[in-house]
């Protein structure tokens, strides 16, 4: 999945003018597991919806995240949540679902639509226990009722926990400048060594490693005077690509908020806005999946994503590339207005979750290990840890 596709749902998204995240891996897990399965003219929307090269390459580039997220890793934590859920009286390929579940961890259940409360608990529970209760709550039983006539829905998820080098120390509470209003909010102040972009005319850009420095979380804060929608509407993903390679490490003042959000997106209407429209119908060719026609009714997808102080307790190892400073540093990066995160992961050249946080911030006074949930995949030349 190209970063043109990422930056086309970002402005999708965006236009609820709402604080809210997304994040590609887990729904680009979810829907690979379905292109692989798909022929003909379903399959073409797919392709032109992943705008990669070859099929090969979107097999490989989806399966290659999954497997590496899932490898044992001591200061980042992932979780992945990923179920197609189909009704009893389909008839599925046993070796699509073999396939499917090696490939990219899915999940295929049979379930009987019709006794929606029991579906819905069970889902949650397991959604619940495979996040360590980051997210309690990603179906209810309206997604299930009868007069949706559900035939296959996709439910993917995951869950992200990664360290800093070092703690931070306790947030400050500093002004942010919302779109309607100026309020006090909680932020994490210190001077650090980070990746920084100040060159393009429109946005400042930061990358802050953590303690795993594969894994960073970049920050995109337009310029006084650029409103965020209009900077995401103005973007693709050359121009987000380039804003990451052009970043220098540089020392800086970093300050920036501590939030929580948990929000859903409308993933069937946005997908079909971005030309994903046969696998919604009777007409779809899902022929790789079942011996009986059958179409994607819905799709779920919920995020949670949280910063906060917490770091590796013990000292990073000395000229570490993150480490935290002591003499003046001339440059400041103040989060302090709307901004877009994005995390990303280097060694597979996929960035991880991306965050507009377009109206407001979401306070919480649990400070636990910088959360994101709801991964999903995209691709960026990252060249520096």
């Amino acid at each position: 999945m190209s970063l043109n596709f990422v930056t086309a749902l970002l402005q999708q998204n965006s236009a609820k003018e709402t604080s809210s995240a997304f994040s590609p891996l887990a729904l680009g897990a979810s829907l690979a597991s379905i292109y692989s399965g798909s022929n003909g003219p379903t399959q073409q929307e797919f392709y032109d919806l992943f705008q990669l090269r070859s099929h090969q390459e979107v097999i490989r580039r989806f399966s290659a995240f999954v497997s590496e997220t899932q490898a044992p890793n001591a200061t980042v934590k992932i979780a992945m949540i990923n179920k197609i859920l189909v009704k009893n009286e389909l008839e599925m390929k046993p070796e699509w679902e073999s396939h499917v579940g090696k490939l990219f961890g899915v999940e295929v259940i049979k379930c009987d639509f019709e006794k929606e409360n029991d579906v819905t608990k069970v889902m949650n529970q397991e959604c619940s226990q495979k996040t360590s209760g980051i997210i309690k709550h990603i179906v209810a039983a309206d997604n299930f009722s009868t007069q949706k006539n559900i035939n296959v829905m996709l439910i993917s998820g995951a869950c992200f926990k990664g360290l800093w080098p070092r703690p931070f120390r306790p947030p400050v509470n500093r002004p942010f400048f919302g779109k309607s209003n100026q309020r006090s909010e909680p932020f994490l102040v210190k001077k650090v060594n980070v990746l920084m972009n100040f060159e393009d005319s429109s946005v400042d850009v930061a990358g802050i490693s953590y303690r795993d420095s594969t894994y960073k979380l970049w920050i995109f804060l337009p310029k006084k005077g650029i409103s965020l929608r209009s900077w995401i509407d103005s973007i693709d993903g050359e121009s987000l690509n380039d804003l990451m390679i052009g970043a220098l490490r540089e020392k800086c003042c970093l300050e920036i908020p501590v939030f929580k959000i948990e929000s859903y997106i409308r993933t069937k209407r946005n997908l079909q806005k971005l030309g994903l429209n046969q696998v919604f119908t009777g007409n779809a060719d899902l022929s790789g999946i079942s011996t009986s026609p059958t179409f994607i009714s819905d799709a779920t997808h919920k995020t949670v994503f949280e910063v906060n102080e917490a770091g590796e307790k013990q000292p990073t190892e000395s000229g570490s590339a993150n480490e935290f400073i002591r003499t003046a540093v001339d440059k400041k990066f103040i989060a302090n207005r709307p901004f877009m995160y994005l995390v990303t992961h280097n060694k597979t050249d996929y960035p991880f979750c991306v965050l507009p946080k377009a109206v407001q911030l979401v306070h919480t006074t649990s400070y636990g290990c910088p959360t994101c949930t709801y991964a999903q995949l995209l691709k960026a030349q990252l060249h520096r840890n």
